[in-house]
């Protein structure tokens, strides 16, 4: 014979015993826990260090860069041929900031080993120009850099030598507003002659057809020989000075 209280101390579990509820969730818990893998660690980013930076004020005009060959060992990292060279303007709160108009042996803002050349259009007021050189631990030395106006007083002279600022007054805003209609004679590469209005970009844009020969004519106010033009080659070269209206480069040649 026994009392309630004895039968219900009879029906709990032992002191180190756990109910079967209770140790199938702990269990679950703790299988789930051991499923769980370690968190994989993120692969190293490529080590590629900026070895010389020069930072160039600019006048208003157009301008030639040209950057001379990179010094240091050719290498690669991540699959970037290494050392190269950026070229870029830093941000204009007014949005005029330098443009680059075109570059060569390359498209776009970035310059191999063997360097090239930038053309550069300044905005009124003038802005800056940056160039990075990337590579890896091995210092580059000296980067070798010749800016030349290709407009306005002082062209193709050093830059830093013309010192040519816009000024104010009449006379200034009178050649400002001078406007002069134009019209451009292309020879394309597999394409021949084509005459364009010189406004804006003229060519077979986005054909990646090269422009080997060009002139360019004046339609008002001056006379074929009041201007001069050249053009710039493959391998930082470039043509001789000519009178508007000649033909500028060769089928040849090549003139880009």
């Amino acid at each position: 014979m026994r009392t309630v209280a004895k039968a219900q101390r009879s029906s709990a579990p032992g002191g180190g015993e756990t109910p079967p509820s209770r140790r199938g969730r702990t269990g679950a818990r703790s299988e789930a826990a051991a499923s769980v893998r370690p968190q994989e660690s993120s692969p190293e980013s490529p080590a590629v260090a900026v070895t010389n930076v020069r930072m160039l004020q600019v006048d208003e005009g157009l301008y030639a860069l040209r950057v001379g060959e990179i010094a240091g060992t050719l290498g690669e990292i991540a699959g970037m041929a290494v050392p190269a060279a950026q070229i870029s303007a830093p941000f204009a709160e007014d949005g005029n900031a330098v443009e680059i108009v075109a570059s060569f042996p390359r498209r776009g803002p970035w310059l191999a080993k063997e360097g090239g050349t930038a053309i550069l259009r300044s905005p009124p007021g003038g802005g800056l120009v940056i160039v990075t050189v990337y590579g890896g631990a091995e210092p580059t030395g000296e980067l070798s850099l010749d800016l030349q106006r290709l407009d306005g007083p002082g062209s193709g002279t050093p830059a830093a030598q013309t010192g040519a600022r816009a000024t104010g007054g009449p006379a200034a805003a009178a050649t400002e507003a001078r406007d002069i209609p134009t019209e451009i004679l292309l020879h394309i590469e597999r394409a021949g002659d084509r005459l364009f209005p010189g406004r804006g970009w003229v060519g077979a844009l986005g054909r990646r057809m090269r422009i080997e020969a060009f002139s360019i004519r004046p339609l008002e106010r001056l006379a074929p020989a009041d201007i001069e033009m050249k053009g710039f080659l493959p391998n930082n070269g470039e043509t001789p000075w000519v009178l508007g209206g000649t033909l500028c480069g060769t089928a040849a040649a090549g003139c880009r």
